[in-house]
């Protein structure tokens, strides 16, 4: 998870120890917008090869929700 908090906070451009796993990612950002949103699902399918719809990352709230579905087996 902690590599996972390092991408999520790289492309959000804030510190890693600001992120938990209980981290509205969109809420709890200051800068967010569209591109940091389209940045997120880049690095999911790159990274994770997870290829998410707009709809699916909607639906997720925190880092855990998106690392969930990152590492659907717990790894």
């Amino acid at each position: 998870m902690n590599n996972f908090i390092v991408k999520i906070a790289e492309i959000l451009e804030m510190e890693p120890s600001q992120l938990s796993s209980a981290t509205n990612f969109r809420a709890d950002s200051l800068d967010w917008d569209s591109m940091r949103g389209f940045s997120i699902l880049c690095m999911l399918e790159d990274d994770y090869d997870l290829s998410l719809s707009v709809n699916d990352f909607l639906e997720c709230l925190t880092v855990e929700d998106l690392y969930s579905l990152a590492n659907p087996s717990g790894c």
